[in-house]
């Protein structure tokens, strides 16, 4: 998959990181340390098929492929930034200002993180506003 993506042909990788996440599924009676390697291989390859989805434009595939790969390991601030990015180029300002946030939290993205916060409060006040309020809650 990522010869593919790399020569910028990101559905055909998409699919290989599919194919590859099916027969990770397949895998049962693993040992502990067998299924954390496999939660690790499926983050990865999560976030690869994330990558070729955004690539592609494909923003809510993107963001659900992130979303999943944060549900077997909420530490993945790859994930949550790759998440954040998507949330930011289709427009939902306010789920991009909390997922930066959560990374800035964290102390993950350095400058860019902080940035896009800054970008947001200036450009996006009204879904900062609404997000502030999400957060809240």
């Amino acid at each position: 998959g990522d010869v593919l993506y790399g020569g910028g042909r990101y559905q055909e990788a998409s699919d290989v990181y599919e194919e590859t996440l099916t027969t990770l599924a397949a895998l049962t009676g693993l040992d502990e340390e067998r299924m954390r390697k496999r939660t690790v291989v499926r983050g990865f390859l999560l976030q690869s098929k994330a990558a070729c989805m955004h690539k592609m434009q494909r923003f809510e595939e993107a963001v659900a492929a992130c979303s999943e790969a944060l549900e077997g390991d909420a530490s993945n601030q790859k994930a949550l930034l790759r998440r954040a990015q998507c949330h930011l180029d289709a427009g939902s300002f306010s789920k991009a200002y909390i997922d930066y946030c959560e990374l800035s939290s964290l102390g993950a993205g350095g400058t860019d993180v902080s940035r896009a916060l800054d970008t947001l409060r200036q450009q996006h006040p009204e879904a900062v506003e609404e997000a502030e309020e999400t957060l809240a809650e």
